[in-house]
């Protein structure tokens, strides 16, 4: 599979093309840009290799996950608040399974799958928030000491507690508004900004522009375009594309 590059504006690429195969060498003097344009395709073609549903899911759940597992060091072994929260972290490796190894055609016969199971997790979380509420209706207010300042007040639990909320919430609202090319667009996106970001050592997107005053653009014949401007990526792509890719990429697993 053969691909044919147009680089426009990155780094001290004004305007550049080049044809790429399945094994490419990049040869020539020192200082002619062959490991910034080597970057630069490892970032793209990773993604674009990737399975950009998983990508993506992986980075919607993330932050609900996370705050689960911050709950954690702050209840007690054997209560009942534990157990809630260990029956529920499996929960999420079943959310991000529905995903893995997902074709663009079995995509959007997904997307129920994912709401369904998001709300299951929205039903565990009210369980341990209503854990909490009791706690603290057993506590009561009989002690005699001063009242603690608000942010010792609500405790690590608390925060992480309606982080977690917060993060399903916006999951399901993302789920609800989602289809095949949406979430192929979105993950993309997601995972070259990350690729660029960390092959480079930048901090913002923008810092690859060689005007910066300019866009920059990759396009990728007969899969699509990257568009970096302003800090942000813009991906258009072509879904038979994409298919074609995924079909190669399987095939030399």
């Amino acid at each position: 599979m053969n691909f044919k590059v147009e680089i426009k504006n990155i780094g001290k690429l004004a305007d550049s093309e080049l044809r790429i195969g399945r094994f490419t060498v990049f040869a020539g003097p020192n200082n002619t840009g062959k490991s910034f344009v080597s970057k630069l395709l490892y970032s793209l073609f990773d993604a674009m290799n990737a399975n950009p549903a998983e990508t993506y899911m992986d980075h919607l759940v993330s932050p609900a996950e996370n705050a689960l597992v911050m709950m954690q060091p702050w209840v007690r072994d054997g209560s009942i608040q534990a157990r809630l929260i260990g029956a529920m972290l499996p929960e999420f490796y079943r959310l991000k399974d529905i995903t893995r190894g997902a074709s663009i055609d079995e995509l959007d016969q997904m997307i129920p799958k994912l709401i369904s199971q998001t709300e299951k997790m929205q039903e565990m979380t009210a369980s341990i928030s209503g854990s909490f509420e009791s706690e603290d209706e057993q506590k009561g207010s009989s002690s005699l000491v001063d009242k603690p300042p608000p942010f010792q007040e609500r405790s690590w639990k608390t925060v992480a507690l309606e982080n977690m909320k917060r993060s399903l919430a916006e999951l399901q609202k993302t789920l609800n508004q989602a289809n095949a090319k949406k979430f192929i667009v979105a993950g993309m996106q997601y995972k070259i900004r990350e690729n660029l970001i960390q092959n480079f050592q930048v901090t913002k997107i923008s810092d690859l522009r060689g005007d910066g005053n300019t866009s920059s653009k990759v396009s990728v014949e007969d899969f699509g375009s990257f568009e970096f401007s302003n800090g942000e990526i813009r991906f258009d792509t072509y879904i038979s594309g994409i298919k074609q890719l995924q079909r190669y990429s399987r095939i030399f697993l």
